[in-house]
């Protein structure tokens, strides 16, 4: 039985965590909803720990940790949002999140082609890719990207709020969304670099098709994963400040409401302006990792990040390190508020659909 909120005791500013034991872990419970999240309770010294919840009783429970809301002494800003994994289950939530990725990549992959051809070559030279710009050819890479990208992207939209929500009490909220982002891209590595290794060299025309990507991943995956560094030297710090504008922005929105939760439409717009303003700050990275990744068989032109980094600054000055700028803004502003748009979206349906009780 599910209580939700916090119990003050001995004084309205201090809250105590309420933790109950139900036999299949330990859930927490922070004046929104409950999650599932198994910590031992030694991370919780001064939590009060509570026994399943008799029906007899619930309604009393529901009474006393309601007050939390209203008498607590925190702001509606200081409450956690409700992503949804509140109320929907870990493999809910990881569906919904898949298919909010299928939908988005499928309407803007031809943007993602784009900017990654203008990053691949010095200056930003397509001469080869001549008659590549047709819809079979604007789609290169889209196959690796549903069969891999979208469970990678579903376990760093799991894995995210998770560590966020573990961390933010110990920590605050600003370190614990720089460390989520940072776990969240770590955890969905393991997919995301082939993933994207394979997706990068199929829009560049390195490879031909997924089966070849597959063979070249199967015959040598070390050399794959050697691109790790290059991956993540985009994906955190892009993670990272994301992040950080759409929570304090989210957090600013959430001032002044009963509850701590946005609609679709807002989701959208916030989430398509946090992307728009990281895929201009982290450009210059993604055209190193590009360039890494794109080189031609046997070509080596850049040994390593760094001797990337100093080749395009000394071949091509400043503006090299901003090629495909455009389309990378409009992609990534619009990925982002396409994807969190259709996963409030889909999460309200998911909500009403499997918990009735809870959409009430």
């Amino acid at each position: 039985h599910f209580f939700a909120g916090y119990l003050p005791l001995y004084s309205p500013h201090r809250i105590v965590p309420i933790l109950c034991f139900d036999g299949f872990g330990v859930h927490t419970f922070d004046g929104v909803g409950a999650s599932l999240c198994n910590p031992p309770p030694l991370l919780f010294p001064d939590a009060l720990i509570l026994p399943p919840v008799h029906p007899t009783f619930e309604p009393i429970y529901r009474a006393l940790t309601h007050t939390h809301t209203h008498h607590s002494g925190m702001s509606t800003s200081e409450r956690r949002a409700d992503l949804g994994e509140n109320t929907l289950t870990t493999a809910q939530y990881t569906a919904v999140a898949a298919v909010a990725q299928v939908s988005t990549k499928t309407v803007l992959h031809p943007l993602d082609t784009l900017k990654t051809r203008l990053q691949a070559r010095p200056f930003g030279s397509l001469e080869r890719f001549q008659g590549v710009w047709n819809i079979r050819g604007l789609y290169r890479g889209y196959g690796v990207k549903m069969v891999f990208g979208t469970p990678a992207q579903a376990i760093y939209m799991t894995a995210y709020p998770v560590v966020r929500d573990l961390l933010q009490p110990s920590v605050g909220p600003s370190t614990a969304y720089v460390l989520a982002a940072i776990s969240a891209e770590i955890s969905a590595a393991v997919i995301r670099v082939p993933s994207a290794v394979a997706k990068l060299r199929l829009q560049a025309c390195l490879y031909n098709s997924l089966g070849e990507a597959l063979r070249s991943f199967l015959k040598n995956p070390a050399a794959i994963y050697s691109f790790f560094g290059a991956q993540m030297l985009v994906d955190i710090p892009y993670s990272v400040i994301h992040w950080q504008i759409f929570e304090r922005a989210r957090q600013r929105l959430f001032q002044g409401r009963d509850k701590a939760q946005l609609g679709s439409t807002e989701s959208a717009l916030l989430a398509a302006l946090s992307g728009g303003v990281t895929a201009a700050l982290t450009c210059p990275l993604d055209v190193v990792r590009t360039r890494l990744i794109t080189q031609l068989r046997g070509e080596a032109l850049y040994r390593g990040i760094f001797n990337c980094f100093a080749r395009v600054y000394a071949e091509e000055g400043l503006r090299g390190f901003f090629h495909g700028l455009p389309p990378r803004v409009l992609w990534l502003s619009s990925s982002m508020g396409v994807y969190f748009g259709m996963l409030e979206l889909f999460k309200g349906v998911a909500v009403r659909w499997l918990h009735p009780e809870a959409s009430q």
